[in-house]
């Protein structure tokens, strides 16, 4: 039998400049495991809402 797995985003209010700090994480068990975090749009992996991250061909080190 497989553990169950789970996956979220939390967020903060907006700040009075319209920043948000974002946290995506997994759940698996008990265990936490955290994707990414940072403000969106300034934080590599997470996006504007709405809006997607341009990525040139395969290699992540030319994604912008």
């Amino acid at each position: 039998m497989w553990p169950q797995g789970f996956a979220g985003t939390v967020k903060s209010r907006r700040s009075a400049n319209g920043l948000r700090t974002v946290l995506n994480f997994q759940r698996v068990g008990t265990q936490r495991y955290f994707d990414t975090a940072g403000f969106p749009g300034r934080t590599f992996g997470l996006e504007l809402e709405g809006r997607k991250q341009k990525r040139r061909g395969n290699d992540p080190a030319a994604w912008t």
